[in-house]
Formats: structure tokens, sequence, C-alpha cells
């Protein structure tokens, strides 16, 4: 059996973060921080090194998860998924990334 995926969630609601982090470590899977913020990601990135990053497009202070998402892929080839509440072509036109859940989503 393979080893745990880390996964870096970069959700603004709390709520939603927690629901995310719970189904993900019941799963098997490693979080190495919860952010909500583009400063919070990018430095918890720095330090944990994700495979993964769980990005929600819009996040606290005015911030954007493409942003986010734009700079993980300028220093390492870290696995994009976004969950986005408009997943339109328009909200998502220059978003760098690998897959897309639209909001609400189940766990499963």
């Amino acid at each position: 059996m393979g080893s745990a995926l880390k996964i870096l969630i970069v959700e603004d609601d709390l709520k939603i973060a927690e629901m995310i982090n719970e189904f993900l470590i019941g799963s098997g899977h490693e979080v190495c921080g919860i952010a909500r913020s583009v400063a919070v990601a990018l430095d918890l990135a720095k330090w944990q090194s994700p495979d993964i990053a769980l990005i929600d497009v819009k996040l606290a202070e005015g911030g954007l998860g493409t942003d986010v998402a734009a700079s993980l892929r300028a220093i390492s080839m870290v696995g994009i998924l976004y969950a986005a509440g408009d997943t339109s072509p328009e909200a998502l036109r220059n978003a760098i990334g690998d897959a897309c859940l639209a909001k609400p989503f189940r766990p499963a």
C-alpha cells in the first residue's frame, strides 16, 4: 500500500474546511494544514510540501485561490483541485489546476 497523500486545504469557511479535514483524515490522508488566505497557504506549502492542494477560489482578505495555485505551480508540481461555488469558464478562465469540484459537494 502506498503512503498517504499530504493535502493542503485552502478554504476560508472554517466549517467547510473542518468537514474536508475530517473526511480526508478518515480516508487515510494527511492534512498538512488549513489556510484561509493566500499568504498563509503559501507559507504552509513552503514548509509542508503538500502533494495536493484543495483550494477554494475566493479566500479571506480578498484573496484568490487561483493566485495560490499559480504560486504553488511555479515552485512544484503539486496537484491542484479547486472547490468553487462558481465553476463557470469565466470564473476559472486563467486558473492553473487539474480539476474542480462544484460547491456544495458531498465528501464522497
